[in-house]
């Protein structure tokens, strides 16, 4: 019988380096796709710079009853990742120079396309039929406002209304950041004084918060988490938080959906903890819309729009990060603005000194939750203080409280957060009402 030539250890070893040539080789070859797909998917978003909204190309639109650009239409790609790249290659393939892409997002597969006035409806026809490959929801420029009503002095009557005056919070309040979206803010006045961080105005990516003509940002901010001021009846209600100010109305005094867009995903990739939004579009009709408009049109109207509000809001949810909007100061139904339909949001009414649903306040049951919103003191430029009424004073206190809430759990979700407001709410009037109870 022939003697084997090599002994056992010698094919054990050609077989264990063979393995590790399988593994190696498999290693560099997904590296390789990988390598691929990421520069496929990978978009230089320095090149899409946000521009101011022309004046002039603002119209109303008269299904939706809003004010909307008239040269811009937004596009997003629903329920995917990673493809603004090959979109992108795709969209300039099939349109050449016809449209432009104006600004891209690839967090979210979000882009406005810049295009003639007499295409914007046959674009938003066509976009989807020309690419069939992509999931994609189209939908107009809105413009947004943040009216308030200037009001008559007062003493801070929501303090005691709301249960709220007494109530501190922990030493983790510090670690809570509240992001203010709004027109500008006056970062210098002492409502702020050390509680400013990472302050952005989208509309330049600059760091200059500066306020705009008309004060909303600085009453807004201070409202919910304004230092205790002595020489007036300020007093924030997350004292000792963090304030991120984001300015989103440009050079024309305005605010687009693409500004609160692009707010939105700052706070949220600087780990807002509780973001505030009091505006909303703006509504434009000279007669009441009857309620079965209202309704017909929250059940049908905008539904694109929607559900890319639902997606950037199921984003912020994602990483725990709890939205709270003005439900509007148009006395109609809250929802008619698609911005206001997501479930994880907290929509937020104003209610009176008598604790009634204010008369100006938006309603129904996409409201989430009623607070005080009428004769709110909150900070003005230049080292003042101004009444003023609105729904865009019930959502900051409601911020405030949410931020304080934050304090005490800070991994908290939304559904979480919802449980811990509903226990720190009554019924009055039949409005479910902020009112203070615990922190747990």
């Amino acid at each position: 019988m022939k003697q084997n030539k090599y002994p056992l250890y010698y094919y054990l070893i050609l077989l264990i380096a063979f393995i590790f040539s399988a593994i190696f080789w498999i290693f560099v070859f997904s590296k390789s796709i990988n390598s691929i797909e990421s520069n496929h998917s990978s978009i230089d978003e320095s090149i899409y710079i946000l521009k101011p909204i022309d004046k002039d190309k603002i119209i109303n639109d008269e299904e939706s009853k809003r004010k909307i650009v008239s040269d811009i239409v937004n596009v997003a790609i629903k329920d995917t990742t990673n493809v603004s790249a090959s979109f992108i290659k795709d969209f300039k393939e099939k349109f050449n120079q016809e449209y432009q892409i104006y600004y891209a997002d690839s967090t979210i597969n979000f882009f406005q396309i810049k295009l003639p006035e007499e295409k914007r409806i046959s674009f938003k026809e066509d976009v989807k039929k020309a690419l069939p490959s992509y999931d994609l929801l189209v939908w107009d420029e809105s413009i947004f406002s943040n009216k308030e009503i200037t009001s008559s002095n007062k003493d801070s009557w929501y303090l005691d209304a709301s249960n709220l005056r007494n109530v501190t919070a922990s030493n983790n309040s510090q670690n809570v950041i509240l992001a203010i979206i709004d027109n500008g803010f006056d970062v210098s006045h002492p409502s702020f004084a050390g509680r400013i961080i990472k302050p952005f105005n989208v509309t330049n990516d600059s760091q200059n918060v500066s306020p705009a003509n008309m004060n909303h940002g600085s009453h807004v901010a201070s409202i919910a988490a304004g230092n205790r001021v002595d020489n007036s009846s300020l007093q924030g209600i997350c004292t000792s938080c963090k304030i991120m100010p984001i300015k989103i109305e440009d050079n024309n005094g305005i605010m687009s959906s693409t500004y609160i867009i692009k707010g939105i995903l700052y706070a949220i990739k600087n780990h807002a903890d509780v973001i505030n939004m009091s505006f909303g579009t703006e509504i434009v009709t000279n007669e009441p819309i009857p309620i079965e408009i209202q309704q017909q049109f929250i059940r049908n109207g905008a539904k694109d729009e929607e559900s890319f509000w639902v997606e950037l809001f199921n984003y912020a949810e994602k990483n725990k990060t709890i939205c709270v909007l003005a439900a509007g100061n148009s006395n109609m139904l809250t929802g008619f603005d698609p911005f206001q339909r997501a479930k994880n949001t907290i929509k937020v009414g104003a209610v009176d000194e008598n604790l009634k649903k204010a008369d100006f306040s938006n309603y129904g049951s996409f409201t989430t939750i009623y607070a005080p919103g009428t004769h709110i003191i909150g900070a003005k430029p230049n080292n003042q203080y101004e009444y003023l009424d609105g729904t865009s004073m019930a959502s900051p206190i409601v911020s405030g409280f949410i931020a304080l809430l934050k304090s005490q759990h800070k991994n908290a979700d939304f559904s979480q957060i919802f449980a811990l407001l509903n226990k720190n709410t009554t019924q009055i009037n039949n409005l479910n009402i902020l009112k203070y109870n615990n922190l747990n």
